[in-house]
């Protein structure tokens, strides 16, 4: 789509149904306030939840399905602000969830405290003797995990009423780069204008012409860089906001606590060295890009042009979904049914539309209960349908899990491994069914973040090297830094005058430490792609982890699949390469 239209310009069909949730505004302010309401029913339980069983189990019941209406409301609303950046209205009752969220909080603040007064050994004597408290038995193994970081009640309570002002940095961070972007215009070679949005600049840096690319280049840095400061101080809210919860908690940083005691430090550790150690396929790449190109040095603005002569190949929104299904045929016929269904109900916002949020790609959205959305700004390209391929992934995970409301549909740490295996199964599906395989590769090499991934992971802890020092994040420090790290770990590519402006592009309104599950999502999907086309993984093995969602632990998870993370990074990496033998 040539043109960016208007919401109301796109035919129904490509819009999803926020009806799915509620039927108008005035329904959510109506499930809303009696949210609110219930909320005395999870208070009604301070200073007897752990008197016996029974009122555990009735606790319990009520919480989750406070918790499942909160998590409908929160979907709703989000919907909302996705679908337009300038709603106000939309803005209002995300303010508002946010709100009601903290009283939640609250509400239920009294819990991991009594949980740990009363002791393991009680509360699984409770789960042994009361019928029907057995389904709740992880997500009391995790609160009782967790009683090392359990604040007092008063802390609890307090942080919840903060969590709308420690979040404030992220929304400032989405609000600069979304409602209030002026996105730039550059003249084309033919003397026409493009305008650079964080969309278009994707496509437009692929564009043959490379005084153009750098101009595109040049304008979004320079557009972005308007507010470098008010960014720069955002970002460093926004980390200090993540490292003042977790002391709060008991944790020793901000990483300590997004690990959570179920992730091994080491491990997470040994994925970044596994990349840093292992960066030859990039610099390979870098190379055979030089020379394809013709140009003796990269440059940020040459990075993104692909391998393969020519456009790639049109595809529509309907072509897509035919594509992924069948793509998906590895993981069974019931699966791919339960795709299809989910794409036949309106559950998807398929293209950019004006106002409408395009920082990222694609982004799924998913109920407590099942209830899945897809938010895409699709361009009916390659890189469009592996994203969509992607998110659908994560739509499917939730569709399939059983897990209780309390437990959540995802399992800590896995929960880009199985958007990563749609991804590998798209690759070999479009490469066995003769689509260009150059285009192909380009695109599939272009999806493998092993090395953005850890280059962020790095430059993450370099900044809070900073903090820790007691050093300002002046927008000149974080690009210097920002700097330092692509240097160090991008070779063949020339950073400079200017280049110290690319941390603003990166995703800064997100958890600082997501990256490392883009590193292991990749690496595992691969492998477990990998597996099932072997027949060394039965699909009901797949859907059974799919199933118990949050309530599975990692290592339980990576045992049931087969999975040695360290090994799925290196054999990542050596797909990588391969990808590069059939493109050189």
């Amino acid at each position: 789509m040539s043109e960016v239209p208007t919401r109301d310009g796109l035919p129904p069909e490509y819009r999803w149904r926020r009806e799915h949730l509620f039927d108008s505004p005035e329904a959510w302010d109506d499930e809303a306030d009696a949210f609110a309401e219930a909320l005395d029913d999870l208070r009604a339980f301070e200073g007897r939840v752990t008197d016996d069983g029974e009122t555990l189990l009735a606790m319990l019941d009520r919480y989750e399905s406070i918790q499942a209406k909160e998590s409908r409301l929160w979907v709703h609303a989000r919907m909302g602000t996705l679908q337009d950046t300038t709603d106000e209205d939309a803005a209002a009752r995300m303010r508002r969830f946010r709100s009601l969220h903290g009283e939640r909080e609250k509400a239920v603040s009294y819990l991991d405290g009594a949980l740990a007064d009363a002791g393991r050994e009680r509360i699984e004597s409770f789960v042994g003797a009361t019928e029907g408290l057995e389904r709740y038995s992880s997500f009391l193994d995790e609160r009782l995990r967790e009683a090392a970081h359990a604040p007092s009640t008063e802390v609890l309570e307090t942080l919840a009423d903060l969590d709308a002002a420690l979040d404030a940095p992220g929304r400032t961070l989405t609000t600069l780069k979304n409602a209030d972007f002026d996105a730039p215009t550059v003249e084309r070679p033919d003397a026409s204008e493009a305008t650079v949005t964080s969309q278009t600049r994707q496509r437009l840096l692929r564009h043959p012409d490379r005084a153009f690319r750098r101009r595109v280049h040049e304008a979004y840095l320079d557009e972005l860089a308007e507010a470098r400061s008010t960014r720069a101080q955002a970002f460093s809210d926004h980390l200090q906001g993540h490292d003042a919860r977790a002391s709060i908690r008991g944790y020793d940083s901000a990483l300590d606590e997004a690990l959570g005691g179920t992730f091994d430090p080491n491990l997470h550790a040994a994925l970044r060295k596994t990349v840093v150690e292992n960066l030859a396929p990039l610099e390979r790449r870098n190379s055979l890009l030089s020379k394809r190109l013709g140009v003796e040095t990269l440059h940020e603005w040459d990075t993104r042009m692909p391998f393969t002569e020519g456009e790639g190949p049109e595809i529509p929104y309907d072509k897509a979904c035919d594509i992924v299904v069948s793509a998906l045929e590895p993981l069974g016929e019931t699966y791919q049914d339960r795709v299809e269904s989910l794409l036949s109900e309106r559950r998807v916002d398929v293209y950019e539309t004006r106002e409408k949020l395009t920082e990222v790609r694609g982004m799924a959205l998913a109920t407590d209960r099942g209830e899945a959305f897809l938010h895409l700004n699709y361009a009916e390209d390659l890189r469009s349908l592996y994203f969509f391929c992607h998110e659908l992934g994560h739509a499917m995970h939730a569709v399939s899990s059983e897990a209780t409301a309390l437990d959540g549909v995802f399992p800590d740490h896995l929960v880009e491994v199985f958007s990563f295996t749609h991804e590998a199964l798209l690759t070999r599906y479009l490469l066995d069914t003769g689509y260009p395989a150059g285009h192909v590769l380009d695109t599939a090499l272009g999806k493998i973040p092993l090395f953005v991934g850890v280059r962020w992971m790095s430059f993450v802890d370099a900044v809070y090297d900073h903090l820790d020092a007691g050093r300002e994040l002046t927008a000149d420090r974080l690009g210097e830094t920002y700097v330092e790290v692509q240097r160090a770990q991008r070779p063949g590519v020339e950073f400079g005058e200017g280049d110290e402006r690319g941390w603003m592009v990166e995703h800064l309104s997100r958890d600082p430490h997501f990256s490392y599950l883009y590193v292991l999502g990749t690496s595992c999907g691969l492998a477990l792609a990998d597996r099932l086309h072997r027949g060394a993984l039965a699909p009901e093995t797949y859907h059974g982890v799919l199933r118990e969602g949050g309530a599975l632990s990692p290592d339980d998870a990576f045992e049931r699949l087969g999975l040695d993370p360290v090994t799925a990074v290196e054999d990542a990496l050596d797909v990588y390469d391969g990808y590069l033998d059939e493109l050189a």
